[in-house]
């Protein structure tokens, strides 16, 4: 995210408003993502509690 935030040819390839609307997308995605645990993640840290 911070990749494309900062990229140079982003800048000159996409319009801002489809940029800001992009990062606030993939920011919000990431964010879910980082709430959920995985059946993996539950399965390796139980064991090793």
């Amino acid at each position: 995210i911070a990749a494309f935030e900062t990229g140079k040819r982003v800048a000159e390839i996409f319009p801002a408003v489809l940029r800001d609307a992009f990062i606030a997308c993939k920011r919000q995605e990431l964010n879910t993502f980082a709430l959920n645990v995985s059946d993996f993640e539950i399965e390796t840290y139980l064991e090793s509690v």
